[in-house]
């Protein structure tokens, strides 16, 4: 029952206040980004196999969402 401990003691980590502040930083900004990429990009699956294939394919989808955020500035 390790898991069920580790688990309850990430829920008590989560609650506390520097827990909560913690988790609300983090989650706001690379939320965006993700779900551009997932959702309006459609980019679900890798279509290259191996790290430095799939490293150079991540790589095209993070910046293609940056290339348009400085386009829509002028």
């Amino acid at each position: 029952m390790e898991y069920l401990r580790l688990k309850r003691q990430a829920r008590e980590q989560l609650k506390s206040e520097d827990g909560y502040a913690l988790s609300v930083r983090r989650m706001h900004e690379p939320e965006r980004v993700f779900g551009q990429i997932k959702n309006n990009r459609g980019f679900r699956r890798f279509l290259l196999r191996g790290l430095p294939k799939v490293s150079l394919e991540v790589g095209w989808a993070f910046t293609c969402p940056s290339f348009a955020e400085e386009s829509c500035k002028g």
